[in-house]
């Protein structure tokens, strides 16, 4: 039997060439509005598969606003409440993490001030059951999925404790805790101040208020702001914590935007702890937004040194639309310029810059070199003079005045980290010495004075490694004196936490080893 086949063909006749004649918006949109319903109607009725309507247009929505620019977005459900967790600076559930370690699912970490921490779990608990059920093999995914949960719902969760190997079933009601922006703040010695922030949240201006109240009663006559990876956040909070370096009536940044709405001037006031401190600010590739706003405003203000990497270079506003599903958009709504114009938003079209011709501009051949390597070319620089006649250029993102990369690592110590082995060995000896060890070690700053990985231990944790299947003795002799870094400091952040790691970590950071080498500059270039 011949098989027959079926054309449908349905015309629709709009008239469109008209419309476009007139220029009328608001109709062309309400034709896109009907073209989209129709799409939709057709497709549910005559497609051969079943339309799942709000996937589709979920995905459709992405693109539509990825095609105004890259950093104009739509949010289905599910990733908004992420976002605002992110920007809100707070988090609903109980407050852990947790990796897959010796064939155990363990919690690596906790956060401050979340029901984990109030009922006293530890790094290195292990997590046996949730809500009765076995979930050692499950998925990651899955595993979240019963952590997860709205506020003021009960979770049960059997844990056996890493201490004293107690098993016990914890009854923790998921709430609110705030997630906090900065990474870790200390003393680096008796003068310098280290602060280390992650993102520019709402509840940044709080946390902040407190470290500097901090910094201010340990008399620190220098400070170190680290906004390495940090990717931004609130342009107002980044503006309040430029704020608290700069004296008015220095401008921190400008948007510009067609809308007057949007159109915003950024100046600093008086008044603040830090703004008679030599300051030094770091910066890398992951630095961005928020980031580079502050970058720019001491750099353009000879207010301070930036040292690193260059950033990000991205510089624009956007502002969130809630609907009324909980999905969300945000459309980018201006452009930030630094306080001597200079424009941060990179061209992602810009090419090679030949740096012969700008040698006369005194600009450090390293950075332009870093340039060279990235893109390819000739284009025309804009370049920028500081009130101190410092020279400044305009490429697309912030350029370091001191220029670092960051040292290369063999692939052991890279592959020793993300299976997990540093946290493994540590966890293990701790529990083989804990007796000993706190015996010993009553106190972080006895820790951080006095204990040293020995040969011993370096041998004990080759051992360990060569049961895992990684070591290389070759990678391990040019990486030993950063192994023993590490595992020092992951031990100090199983027992007191990751600000007091951070301190051990922080020994062998070129970057800072580079700022405290050049402080004499900052303040040089800070009091002339």
């Amino acid at each position: 039997m011949k098989k027959k086949t079926y054309l449908i063909t349905v015309f629709i006749l709009i008239i469109f060439n008209s419309l476009r004649a007139n220029n009328n918006n608001e109709e062309l949109i309400n034709l896109q509005i009907r073209k989209l319903k129709y799409i939709l109607e057709v497709a549910q009725k005559f497609h051969k598969d079943s339309i799942d309507i709000i996937n589709a247009c979920d995905n459709a929505f992405m693109k539509l606003l990825n095609s105004f620019d890259p950093n104009s977005e739509y949010y289905p459900k599910s990733i908004m409440a992420k976002i605002n967790e992110r920007n809100q600076g707070v988090t609903v559930g109980i407050g852990i993490d947790f990796a897959y370690l010796n064939d155990s699912i363990t919690i690596v970490s906790i956060a401050k001030s979340s029901p984990a921490e109030e009922m006293n779990l530890n790094i290195g608990d292990k997590i046996l059951e949730i809500e009765g059920q076995d979930i050692k093999n499950l998925k990651r995914e899955e595993i979240l999925n019963l952590i997860n949960g709205d506020t003021n719902t009960i979770l049960n969760i059997k844990i056996k404790k890493f201490w004293d190997d107690e098993v016990k079933t914890f009854s923790f009601s998921r709430k609110k805790y705030e997630s906090y922006s900065i990474n870790s703040y200390f003393m680096l010695n008796k003068e310098v101040a280290y602060v280390s922030l992650n993102r520019f949240s709402d509840l940044l201006s709080k946390e902040f208020k407190k470290v500097a109240e901090i910094f201010a009663k340990s008399n620190a006559k220098k400070i170190i702001l680290d906004l390495r990876g940090n990717m931004g956040g609130y342009l107002g909070r980044a503006v309040e914590i430029a704020d608290y370096f700069l004296k008015k009536p220095h401008n921190i940044c400008t948007t510009l935007s067609k809308n007057e709405q949007f159109r915003e001037v950024f100046n600093a006031t008086d008044g603040q702890v830090f703004e008679n401190l030599p300051l030094i600010v770091l910066v890398d590739s992951n630095s961005a937004s928020g980031s580079e706003v502050i970058a720019a405003s001491i750099q353009d203000n000879d207010r301070g040194l930036i040292i690193g990497m260059p950033t990000y270079g991205k510089a624009t506003a956007q502002k969130m639309y809630n609907m009324i599903d909980s999905t969300a958009f945000r459309i980018t709504v201006a452009e930030y310029i630094t306080p001597l114009g200079r424009k941060i938003h990179k061209d992602k079209k810009q090419v090679k810059i030949d740096f012969d011709e700008l040698n006369s501009n005194n600009i450090n051949k390293q950075v332009l070199e870093e340039i060279v390597n990235k893109y390819g070319g000739k284009p025309t620089v804009d370049i920028y003079t500081t009130p101190k006649g410092r020279i400044l250029f305009s490429f697309g993102g912030i350029y370091p005045d001191i220029y670092v990369k960051t040292d290369s690592v063999t692939p052991l110590t890279t592959v020793l980290r993300k299976r997990g082995i540093y946290l493994e060995w540590a966890l293990n000896y701790l529990k083989n010495e804990q007796q000993s060890f706190f015996k010993k070690y009553k106190s972080f700053e006895k820790y951080l004075d006095s204990f040293v990985i020995n040969d011993s231990l370096l041998n004990n944790f080759r051992e360990y490694s060569l049961k895992k299947k990684v070591w290389n003795d070759d990678m391990f002799l040019k990486d030993k004196e950063l192994i023993k870094n590490h595992l020092k400091s992951v031990i100090a952040y199983i027992v007191w936490g990751p600000n007091e790691s951070s301190r051990i970590s922080i020994e062998l950071d070129i970057f800072v080893k580079t700022a405290l080498e050049n402080f004499d500059e900052a303040e040089k270039l800070f009091k002339n």
